[in-house]
C-alpha cells in the first residue's frame, strides 16, 4: 500500500508541477515581448520549438518510456538492472548527441530556411540543450519507477524556475548592450542551464540508486544485450509526448514558413519579423487557455483508464462533455476580451483580430489532447504519430497558401484548420469503438445560453468600461481584465450548475463542491 499511496501522492504533486511548470512557460514571454519588443519576442519564439522539444521528451515523454522499463529492475542489484541503466544512458546520449550536432552543424542552413541568416547563433545556443536533456530524462526515469513522483516534480519546477530567471537576466543585461540576436542566443543558453541544475538535483535524490550500481562495467555488453531499448525509448518517448507536442509542432511549422511567406505578402524583412513577433504574442495565451480547458476532464482519464473497455462510454462522454464546455468557454471568454488583454499584456492591440482568430485553438486542442488520451485506451497509439505529423503538414501547406494572401489572419487560420481537422479524425476513429453523439452528449440549449450570456455580461463590462471612462493607462487595463475574467467564469460556472447541466456523478468528486456551490448560490445536489 505505500508505494501506491506514495503514487497516489506522486502524481497530484506531478500535476500541480506541471499547472505551475506550463504557467511559467507561457507567462515569461509577456515580460520578454514588453523589454525586447515584437521583434525580441521572434528571436525568441524562432528557437523556442527546439528547445520545447527537448523539455516535453524530458518531462513526459522519456522518463515515462524509461520508468516502464525499469520498474520491474529498479529494486533489484543484479548485473541485469546494472545494464539496463547502461544501456538507457548510452542510447539516451547517443540520440541527444545526434541531435546536437544536426542542430549545431546545420544552424546557419536552418537560419537560412527560416528566411533570418542571423538566427544562427542563437540555433547554435539552442543545440547545447541536447546534450543535457538524457540526464533530465534518465534520473525522472528511474525516480517515477521508483514511485517518487514528487522529486521528478519538483525538478520539473526547479528547472523552469532557472530557465525563466536566466531569459530575464540575460533579456536586461544584454538589451542594452548586444543586440537583440545576441539575447536571443543568450536566452537559449539558459535553457542549457537550466537542464543541468535539474540534473544535478535530480542527481542528488538518485544517489541511492546509483551507489549499488557500477554503470562501467561490461558496458558495451549491456547495450548489445539491450538493443531493443533503443526502439522502446524513441516510440514510447515520442507517443508519450504527443498530447503536448501538436502546438509545438505548428510552432515549427510557422518557425520555417512565415517569414518568406509574409514577405510574398508584402512585407520587408523587418516588418516580416515584427509582423512575425505579434502573431507569436497568442502562443502562452493559448497555452494557459488550454491547460484550464482540459486540466479537469485529462485528471478524469485516469478513472477508467485501468476498467475494461466494454465500460467506459459513460466515462468517455463526461470527458468529452466537461473537455467541450470549458475549452469552449475558456475560448470565448479570452475572444471577447481579447482587445483588452492585448494592450494589457503587449501595450498596443496589433493583431487583435488574427489572434481572436488563433484563440479557437484553446477549444479545438483541447479536444484534440482528451480523445488523444482516450484513442490510446483502443491501441491507437503509434498511428497517431502519423495523424499528429499530417496536421504538421497540412499545417505547412496551409501557410504557404493562406499567408501570402491574409498575413498572419492566413496563419492562424492554418493551425484552426489542420486541428479541426484532426479533431474530426479523432472523433471518426473514436465513433469506430463507442456509440457517442455529440449532438447528445453536449446540452446545446443550456450551454449556449450559459455562454452568450457570459459572453454578453464580458463584452459589456470590457467596453463600458473603455468608452465609459476613457480607459488609455496599461494598469487601468489591468482591472478591466481581471474583473472580466472573474465576472465571466463565475457566471458561466453558475449558469450551467443553475441549470443542471452536470450529472451528479460528474459532480461527485469535485473538491469542496459545497463550498462552491455556496459561493455560486447554487443548491448541492
Amino acid at each position: 500500500m505505500k508505494p501506491y499511496r506514495g503514487l497516489l501522492h506522486g502524481v497530484l504533486v506531478f500535476s500541480i508541477a506541471g499547472v505551475i511548470s506550463k504557467v511559467l512557460s507561457a507567462g515569461y514571454r509577456i515580460p520578454l515581448q514588453n523589454i525586447a519588443g515584437d521583434q525580441g519576442l521572434y528571436i525568441y519564439q524562432q528557437v523556442y520549438p527546439f528547445l520545447s522539444l527537448a523539455w516535453l521528451l524530458s518531462i513526459y515523454g522519456f522518463p515515462a518510456a524509461i520508468s516502464s522499463l525499469i520498474a520491474k529492475q529498479i529494486n533489484s542489484n543484479d548485473s541485469s538492472a546494472q545494464g539496463l541503466y547502461t544501456a538507457v544512458f548510452l542510447y539516451l546520449y547517443a540520440f541527444g548527441g545526434a541531435l546536437f550536432f544536426i542542430l549545431y552543424s546545420s544552424s546557419e542552413h536552418l537560419a537560412r530556411w527560416m528566411g533570418d541568416p542571423e538566427l544562427a547563433e542563437p540555433l547554435r545556443m539552442a543545440s547545447y540543450v541536447y546534450l543535457a536533456f538524457p540526464l533530465t530524462s534518465l534520473f525522472r526515469g528511474i525516480q517515477q519507477a521508483s514511485y517518487h513522483m514528487s522529486a521528478a516534480a519538483w525538478s520539473q519546477i526547479l528547472e523552469q524556475f532557472v530557465r525563466v530567471s536566466g531569459i530575464m537576466f540575460a533579456t536586461v543585461m544584454f538589451l542594452e548592450k548586444r543586440s537583440l540576436y545576441e539575447l536571443g542566443a543568450g536566452a537559449a543558453f539558459a535553457s542549457t542551464v537550466a537542464a543541468l541544475t535539474a540534473a544535478l538535483f535530480l542527481l542528488w535524490k538518485s544517489r541511492e540508486v546509483f551507489t549499488s550500481v557500477n554503470v562501467s562495467r561490461k558496458i558495451f555488453t549491456n547495450v548489445f544485450q539491450y538493443l531493443n531499448v533503443w526502439k522502446t525509448l524513441l516510440v514510447t518517448g515520442f507517443v508519450f509526448s504527443l498530447n503536448y507536442m501538436i502546438l509545438l509542432l505548428f510552432q515549427l511549422v510557422d518557425v520555417f514558413t512565415m517569414i518568406p511567406a509574409l514577405q510574398e505578402y508584402g512585407l520587408t524583412l523587418e516588418e516580416a519579423k515584427k509582423e512575425k513577433g505579434v502573431f507569436d504574442r497568442g502562443q502562452p495565451l493559448v497555452q494557459f487557455g488550454i491547460v484550464f480547458g482540459s486540466s479537469l476532464s485529462l485528471a478524469m482519464i485516469p478513472v477508467f483508464q485501468n476498467k475494461r473497455t466494454e465500460v467506459v462510454t459513460d466515462d468517455i462522454k463526461s470527458v468529452f462533455k466537461l473537455t467541450f464546455l470549458f475549452s469552449f468557454g475558456a475560448a470565448a471568454g479570452l475572444i471577447t476580451i481579447f482587445p483588452a488583454v492585448n494592450v494589457l499584456l503587449y501595450k498596443t492591440n496589433e493583431g487583435t483580430g488574427a489572434l481572436q482568430l488563433f484563440s479557437l485553438l484553446i477549444f479545438l486542442l483541447s479536444l484534440t489532447m482528451s480523445l488523444s488520451v482516450i484513442l490510446q485506451k483502443f491501441g491507437y497509439v503509434k498511428r497517431q504519430i502519423i495523424w499528429f505529423f499530417g496536421a504538421m503538414v497540412a499545417k505547412g501547406i496551409l501557410n504557404i497558401w493562406l499567408i501570402p494572401v491574409a498575413g498572419i489572419t492566413g496563419a492562424a487560420l492554418a493551425s484552426v484548420v489542420s486541428t479541426a481537422v484532426l479533431l474530426w479524425i479523432f472523433l471518426v476513429i473514436l465513433k469506430q469503438h463507442v456509440s457517442i453523439s455529440i449532438v447528445k452528449i453536449i446540452p446545446w440549449r443550456k450551454a449556449g445560453f450559459a455562454l452568450l450570456m457570459m459572453i454578453a455580461v464580458v463584452y459589456g463590462i470590457t467596453s463600458g468600461a473603455v468608452n465609459l471612462f476613457t480607459i488609455e493607462e496599461r494598469i487601468e487595463f489591468l482591472w478591466v481584465v481581471l474583473t472580466s475574467c472573474m465576472t465571466g467564469a463565475l457566471l458561466y460556472l453558475g449558469l450551467l450548475l443553475k441549470l443542471n447541466t452536470f450529472t451528479e456523478e460528474e459532480l461527485r468528486e469535485v473538491p469542496y463542491r459545497d463550498k462552491i456551490f455556496r459561493i455560486l448560490g447554487v443548491k448541492s445536489r
